[in-house]
């Protein structure tokens, strides 16, 4: 197998902190269920750093029911953070920063809350729950949706 020596070029995102802010798990008795039980549910919030523009903070809260008929399942209700530098050489009304924004920075959010989950969950007497892959493009596009709707939406 021939090796290849790549050069890393670092990107203009860089993560600075990602805290989990509240998080409630529990075992729920779903043995009247006839029917599976996969909900989940999602609110985001992007916000902006009013000293500097270049961070921003991406903010998600999950909550999520998982069963299968007859059985015992979870109940998950999660609240995380990732805060982002990106870098001072991009316009904030580019697109490529808002490009970093609402696809990497939402990604690396997201998929971070998928890792926790699945390491939390793995401690319970059932099975360790995955947060499923979504649409991020489709996600944004309703978040920004409503930031129109109604701006007080979203708060700095």
């Amino acid at each position: 197998m021939r090796r290849v020596q790549l050069k890393v070029k670092r990107s203009e995102l860089q993560q600075i902190l990602f805290v989990v802010v509240d998080t409630h798990i529990n075992l729920e008795n779903f043995e009247s269920v006839t029917d599976a039980v996969d909900d989940l549910d999602i609110d985001m919030n992007i916000l902006t750093n009013k000293e500097d523009d270049h961070l921003i903070r991406v903010f998600f809260r999950i909550t999520a029911k998982r069963s299968t008929p007859g059985s015992i399942g979870l109940s998950i209700d999660v609240s995380a953070a990732c805060d982002f530098r990106i870098d001072a050489s991009l316009d904030p009304s580019s697109q490529e920063f808002m490009s970093l924004v609402n696809y990497s920075a939402t990604g690396i959010t997201y998929n971070n809350i998928r890792t926790y989950l699945q390491n939390a969950t793995s401690y319970f007497p059932v099975e360790q729950y995955v947060l499923p892959t979504i649409d991020l493009r489709d996600l944004c596009k309703e978040y920004y949706g409503h930031i129109e709707a109604d701006p007080q939406t979203s708060s700095d």
